[in-house]
């Protein structure tokens, strides 16, 4: 579970790494972001650094998927998690996610069968678009 609060969703790499955070070690420390090829995905809660995130692997890797309410999400590390906005630098370009505010402590579920990752209220279906 996450505390309520604002946090950007989608791949975090577009984030992380331009955030001043190592990305090698980022990989390292949370066991390449949690992310298992066998049997497909999984969800993963992971901490870095003090920051609690989410972190899943996404159905069939890269590429734009797309919420319940038709927001878009570019992906290029095969993965979509949400990762607090408040540790971030301000004014960090999000481009390819959403600033998202939680209300409420939130659950986040990893990619199921049919491809849908849930972070809180959003479900984000991850088949490829044909």
């Amino acid at each position: 579970m996450l505390t309520a609060g604002e946090y950007y969703v989608g791949d975090l790499c577009k984030v992380l790494d331009q955030s001043g955070y190592d990305w090698s070690d980022i990989m390292s420390d949370t066991n390449g972001l949690g992310i298992e090829l066998e049997p497909s995905c999984y969800t993963r809660y992971l901490e870095y650094k003090g920051s609690k995130f989410f972190n899943s692997g996404t159905f069939e890797g890269n590429g734009v998927f797309s919420d319940q309410s038709g927001r878009t999400y570019t992906v290029n590390s095969a993965c979509v998690g949400c990762f607090p906005l408040s540790v971030l630098p301000k004014g960090i370009e999000t481009k390819g996610g959403h600033v998202v505010q939680f209300e409420e402590d939130f659950e986040c579920g990893d990619c199921d069968l049919e491809g849908n990752i849930q972070i809180g209220h959003l479900v984000i279906n991850t088949l490829p678009n044909d």
